[in-house]
């Protein structure tokens, strides 16, 4: 699973300052794939830097899937977004494969990390 990816980042429990500026800090968007599960860090805009945990984005990971993603029988698992850190600008999403599992993927992030 994607989390078990994410807890592999060193460092897990310390803060990282993140930013879309790769000379602020940790470069967003940033994310961790396994099978269909994709979560990702991003922030809203080019210029915020926040710092937290990659403990706190498995955190958060959690609360989306538990609020989100695991649903009743029949209804469809979409993913969800959730607020991280305490600027308000950054977020972390937790998604399943959009398109048709053929070994494509619709979305391309070039610093994604991922569990064979």
């Amino acid at each position: 699973m994607a989390m078990i990816s994410l807890i592999g980042e060193p460092g897990f429990r310390d803060p990282w300052r993140f930013s879309r500026n790769p000379r602020r800090g940790v470069q967003v968007p940033k994310g961790w794939r396994s099978g269909n599960c994709l979560i990702m860090i991003s922030c809203e805009n080019d210029y915020d830097a926040d710092d937290f945990s990659y403990a706190d984005v498995l955190r958060k990971a959690k609360n989306v899937v538990d609020q989100c993603v695991d649903v009743a029988e029949g209804e469809i698992p979409w993913g969800g977004v959730d607020k991280i850190g305490t600027v308000g600008s950054f977020y972390v999403s937790v998604n399943g494969r959009l398109g048709p599992d053929d070994g494509t993927d619709p979305l391309v992030l070039t610093n994604v990390t991922s569990e064979a």
